[in-house]
Formats: structure tokens, C-alpha cells, sequence
């Protein structure tokens, strides 16, 4: 009997929060010690890919607790920082090179903080996701766990047959005008596209997808930092080549020049020398 009423009180302690993350898009969730959270919220695109770690190193609220935060899954630590529910934090890399993750993070007021709390936030890199016809309770994201240097994507999804996820279909396509054939929507929620590259998740909560609803989203590479190597070998590969052509024809053109002039030299001194004999003999 003791049993039974520790399983129903666990029950009962954990369902409305299993019952809160549902509501929530799997992107949009903190845990807090292993259970999701509202105490903190997190937004903005990550420009590179990071599991975030935020830990309470002093109890206390706005202006009166601290904490330290690591960007690269608690390897390195920032400066131990205080807690200002006022202000936001942007993150950035602990490790060398300093980059920005382009994510900012909020404590909410209100809420008490713990020496020894710990949140965890996994950011992924994000790309803005813009809805078209939008009927169903359906949201998508794009994402890639790899920065996109040289290439560029455009995504155009459309629902396709209603449902969830399991149940609702969609195509995709990269121009706008030629779609693929349906494709049931996992129950995953994740679609792997351009050979893993990038990864499309679809989530709808206790709602669904219909009929009607679409989704556009374009990532552009960071052409500042692609790898030109290629092309200058390239490059000094053919000017070495031409001037390579250029060198061969001048040093042919020299040798028919001298071999010209030997052959004239030698052909008036022929006759030179003929000229002479006859007036002798005369």
C-alpha cells in the first residue's frame, strides 16, 4: 500500500510538468537539474553549435545571486558573474577563438536560484523560418550541427495531408515551383536534407498539421570564411603555364632569328667568294 501511494504522489508531482514541456517546441525547452524550466529563457540564432551550461555558484535573485556559464559543454568557464534579471546575457565561446554565439539568455524575475543549480541548453545553429498560409497548430525549424561555409539553400515546404507527427505529410523543394513527392512527416519530427547538411524538424504539440500550411526558409553560407586554397593553386598553376608559353615561343622565335642571319652570312660570302674566282680567271 506504501508503495502505491509513493508511485501516485510521484505521479502526481511529475505530470504537470511533463504535461507543461509538452507545450513547449523540444527547441524551446532548459533543463533545470534534469527537469524543464521556465525560470530562464533563451533566444536569438546560434551562429555555431554549443550545449550550454549555465551553474548557480550563489544563491539569491536580481542583483544578489551569481553564476558562471560554459559554451562548450563544461570544458572551459567564464568569470563568475552576477545574476541581473533586468539585463541579458549574450553568450560567447569560452574557448579560443572568441566567437559569438549569436543566443542570448534572460534570468526571469521572480524566481529563486540555488548554489549548485545547473541549466542546460543545447544550440543548435538556427535559421530564421518564415510561414506562409499557416491553418494548423504546426511549427518547423531548420537547423545544421555544421556551419555552412560555401553553399547556400533554399527550403519551400508545404503540408501536403493532414496530421501529426506519423500521420501528415509534406513536400519540399528548393525553387518554389518543382515540389518532391509527399513525404510522411516522421515521428521524430526530423528530416535530413542536401546529404545531411541540414536538418528540418517538425513539432505540433497536442495540435496538428493541415492541409494548406507552409514554411520558407533560406540559409545563405558564410562566404567570408571559405577556403580559397583551391583556386589560388589554381591560379599561379596557369600563370605559371602561360608564362611557361611565352617563355617557349621567344626563346624559338630567337633561335630562326640567328639561324637566319648564320644562313644569309653565309650565303653572301658565297657569292663573294665566286665573284672573286671569275675575275681571276678573266
Amino acid at each position: 500500500m506504501k508503495k502505491v501511494i509513493l508511485s501516485l504522489l510521484w505521479i502526481f508531482l511529475i505530470f504537470p510538468i511533463n504535461v507543461r514541456a509538452a507545450d513547449e517546441p523540444p527547441w524551446q525547452r532548459f533543463i533545470k537539474n534534469g527537469v524543464y524550466t521556465e525560470d530562464i529563457v533563451l533566444y536569438g540564432r546560434s551562429n555555431q553549435c554549443a550545449d550550454i551550461i549555465i551553474e548557480i555558484t550563489k544563491s539569491g535573485g536580481d542583483k544578489e545571486g551569481e553564476y558562471r556559464y560554459s559554451s562548450d559543454n563544461g570544458l572551459t568557464w567564464s568569470d563568475i558573474k552576477v545574476i541581473k534579471c533586468t539585463s541579458d546575457i549574450a553568450f560567447f565561446s569560452t574557448k579560443p577563438p572568441v566567437s559569438d554565439l549569436g543566443v542570448k539568455v534572460r534570468f526571469l524575475s521572480g524566481a529563486g536560484f540555488e548554489k549548485g543549480e545547473r541549466y542546460e541548453i543545447h544550440a543548435p545553429i538556427t535559421y530564421d523560418t518564415q510561414e506562409g498560409i499557416n491553418v494548423g497548430e504546426g511549427k518547423v525549424r531548420v537547423s545544421s550541427e555544421d556551419i555552412i561555409y560555401n553553399d547556400s539553400y533554399k527550403i519551400f515546404i508545404k503540408i501536403t495531408r493532414s496530421g501529426a507527427l506519423g500521420e501528415g505529410a509534406f513536400s519540399y523543394s528548393e525553387d518554389g515551383k518543382k515540389y518532391s513527392e509527399d513525404i510522411t512527416i516522421p515521428q521524430s519530427g526530423a528530416v535530413s536534407m542536401y546529404d545531411g547538411k541540414v536538418t528540418v524538424t517538425f513539432w505540433c504539440g497536442s495540435g496538428r498539421f493541415l492541409v494548406g500550411d507552409e514554411y520558407r526558409c533560406e540559409i545563405k553560407g558564410d562566404m567570408s570564411k571559405r577556403n580559397y586554397t583551391p583556386y589560388i593553386l589554381a591560379i599561379a598553376g596557369a600563370a605559371f603555364f602561360v608564362m611557361y608559353l611565352v617563355y617557349s615561343h621567344l626563346s624559338s622565335m630567337k633561335d630562326k632569328l640567328d639561324n637566319y642571319v648564320l644562313y644569309e652570312y653565309t650565303r653572301v660570302e658565297g657569292k663573294k667568294n665566286r665573284a672573286l674566282s671569275k675575275r681571276r680567271q678573266y
